[in-house]
């Protein structure tokens, strides 16, 4: 036995298959009217047809699974993404893992999960975001911040432990915690918090819950 093909459902095909193509180089293989089959194996469905066979509600974002495409250009991407479709729902833009990928994912028109990530690869050396990103890890005894930061920190998360920043390194250290920099900054999350540190000087900026 084989996996054949991957199915998602669309509103509209022929967008749908504009904007694979677009993206991801995508061409169509076979049209069945109502059915697709892209290159790679992927097969776009018609929303109204495939209600009708499975008498089920379709529901988008359901977040229970995603196309996952790797491409070892991602900033390219990201840039290629915006411009043809600044209108795109991003779940995370351009970030970090703590394993040293860049990913980034987002929702295609319909609501279907989409995750773009370089390639992991046991020889590829180490870039600026990954070199940055152990460096941060690796300097976590430099974490500090100031009598203001500490306090807004508190209230933020609201903390009883004096500690702050042994707290923020403990959640820094976590192994699902995802970090990544944009401008001067580190920002660093996990559960439904977001640590920012500044990428010079070590020092805890805020922290704060995310929804």
């Amino acid at each position: 036995m084989k996996l054949k093909n991957i199915l998602i459902v669309v509103d509209d095909i022929e967008r749908s298959k504009q904007f694979y193509h677009d993206l991801f180089g995508l061409d169509m293989v076979l049209d069945n009217g109502g059915n697709m089959i892209l290159t790679e194996g992927l097969v776009l469905q018609d929303k109204k047809i495939w209600g009708k066979f499975l008498e089920k509600d379709i529901i988008p974002e359901s977040n229970a699974c995603e196309l996952y495409f790797e491409e070892r250009d991602i900033e390219a991407f990201a840039q290629k993404l915006e411009k043809l479709y600044p209108s795109t729902k991003y779940v995370n833009r351009l970030m970090i893992h703590s394993w040293g990928q860049k990913v980034i994912r987002f929702y295609d028109p319909d609501g279907n999960l989409i995750e773009v990530g370089t390639p992991m690869e046991k020889s590829e050396e180490p870039d600026d975001w990954k070199a940055g990103g152990r460096l941060l890890l690796s300097n976590l005894d430099k974490l500090h911040t100031t009598q203001m930061g500490g306090e807004r920190i508190k209230k933020n998360l609201r903390l009883e432990r004096a500690d702050v920043v042994e707290y923020c390194r403990d959640k820094i250290l976590a192994s699902d915690c995802n970090i990544y920099k944009e401008g001067k900054n580190w920002y660093c999350q996990t559960d439904n918090i977001k640590i920012t540190v500044n990428a010079s000087s070590y020092t805890i900026i805020t922290a704060h819950l995310v929804k």
